[in-house]
């Protein structure tokens, strides 16, 4: 009977302090929200020649302190990635040329540390760095046609429409490859901040790929994208 009711107490005793450092990690926990604009790169061996693309970048995060110096972060992010591209295939006396974008929306789970650096009066300096892990959710592809015979134009179109996003490759009845992209994306995120008066933030984003989002294309293509970016924020 002893024995059931030291252990009854123990138990009570230390579902107390969970609650109690709970509630204290529940009122020290921070809301944030952030957007900007930035440009999106391929990094990788490619058969065409690619040029940066513009996107913006928004988020809403929740900031959970470890210690003084340290804190986890999460949230949710949505980034607009891409590139433009240039290539020309050419076959007998016609030469045809393609100028487009391909775009690619990733919204993004990110798993960071925060580490404070320094402060000095209203201002902070921190790092934040973890994996964002992203999903791929829209793509878009557009781009001109342009054919030439002998150095003259003969002809020109227009193409736009969406990759096949899946996560992972397959064959069709015919062998056909199902999907163009995969649909998961994870990279690595690293953030310095800059914070005045607590509540508004500056920072800079940079963004690398882990993985070849492509799916086909083989030897010499790889879509490894990279995005540094600038954002404004608000915590609350």
């Amino acid at each position: 009977m002893k024995n059931s009711r030291y252990s009854f107490q123990c138990l009570l005793s230390i579902s107390v302090v969970m609650l109690l450092t709970a509630m204290q990690v529940a009122a020290q926990k921070k809301w944030s929200v952030s957007a900007g604009y930035g440009l999106a790169y391929l990094n990788g061996q490619n058969r065409v020649r690619t040029q940066p693309s513009f996107g913006v970048n928004a988020g809403a995060g929740l900031s959970v302190p470890v210690s003084g110096r340290f804190s986890f972060e999460t949230g949710l992010s949505l980034t607009q990635k891409g590139y433009r591209f240039t290539t020309s295939t050419e076959d007998s006396s016609i030469l045809t040329r393609f100028d487009g974008e391909n775009r690619f929306t990733v919204v993004s789970l990110p798993l960071c540390i925060r580490t404070n650096i320094v402060r000095q009066g209203d201002l902070s300096f921190s790092i934040l760095a973890g994996i964002n892990y992203g999903l791929l959710i829209n793509t878009t592809t557009s781009f001109s046609v342009n054919a030439y015979r002998n150095g003259q134009h003969i002809g020109s179109g227009n193409y736009s429409g969406s990759f096949r996003v899946g996560l992972s490759q397959s064959e069709d009845e015919n062998g056909n490859q199902k999907i163009d992209l995969y649909l998961f994306n994870p990279s690595l995120l690293i953030r310095p901040e800059l914070k005045f008066k607590e509540k508004l933030t500056f920072s800079i984003l940079y963004d690398y790929a882990l993985n070849n989002m492509a799916a086909t294309g083989g030897p010499g293509t790889s879509l490894k994208l990279r995005y540094i970016g600038l954002a404004a924020g608000y915590i609350f």
